[in-house]
């Protein structure tokens, strides 16, 4: 599967954001178009590399650096198909510059619990973007260690 230019990686080898097992830490991961492109797709955001290790995350919030743009009515989200939409289907009139974003009103409510090898996918749906930077950050807690 394909991965965002910054995705972040949670327990095993490729852990390249340390989450200690005394403390939330706050991760984030950026949507660049420059780097990310904007077509349609689901790119992996933050993942699990644990079999056994289990992340709760507690908060989410966004920043919208540069506005998402498109010729058509394109949406973002961010989950993992399975009950876990932290973002869902944000809609690009509401991607605007300098926005500061939460939890969306169709996604589930937080904390949400990522499983044993688990990932969040940031995808792009109906539409392609055509620019767009969006700085996501979750507050992450490691449950099981």
């Amino acid at each position: 599967m394909a991965t965002l230019s910054d995705v972040k990686y949670i327990g095993g080898a490729n852990s390249n954001a340390n989450v200690w097992s005394n403390d939330e830490q706050w991760i984030k991961v950026v949507y660049n178009f420059a780097t990310d492109t904007g077509a349609q797709a689901a790119l992996d955001a933050l993942v699990n590399g644990s079999s056994s290790k289990k992340y709760a995350i507690t908060d989410f919030m966004a920043f919208v650096e540069t506005a998402v743009t498109s010729g058509g009515s394109p949406t973002v989200s961010l989950g993992n198909g399975s009950g876990k939409e932290i973002w869902a289907d944000v809609a690009k009139a509401t991607l605007a510059i300098n926005k500061l974003l939460g939890v969306s009103g169709s996604s589930t409510a937080l904390p949400v619990v990522l499983l044993g090898s688990e990932k969040l996918v940031f995808t792009i749906a109906t539409a392609d973007l055509t620019a767009g930077k969006i700085h996501m950050f979750l507050k992450v807690k490691q449950l099981v260690y």
